[in-house]
């Protein structure tokens, strides 16, 4: 084999080796752009589950307050409120 033929095989096989690592890095990346995605999705869902808890705690505080007048005030005489 002259020394042509062993550079266009040595070439070839970095080539091809390329190839192999391209497709590889390309694979990796998908694979993490889809758990980004998946990251991002299960972030809003907890938002959404934030935002009605808080919702429900602010209707449920409010209807307290309400409540709470008339409990304190059992504790209470009249001639003291």
């Amino acid at each position: 084999m002259d020394k042509l033929e062993r550079h266009e095989v040595r070439e070839r096989q970095l080539g091809e080796q390329l190839t192999r690592s391209l497709a590889s890095l390309e694979k990796r990346t998908r694979g993490e752009e889809k758990n980004i995605e998946n990251i991002a999705s299960y972030i809003a869902r907890i938002e959404d589950k934030l935002k009605h808890a808080q919702t429900t705690i602010d209707q449920v505080s409010s209807e307290n307050t309400f409540l709470c007048i008339p409990i304190w005030a059992s504790f209470f005489s009249e001639n003291e409120l």
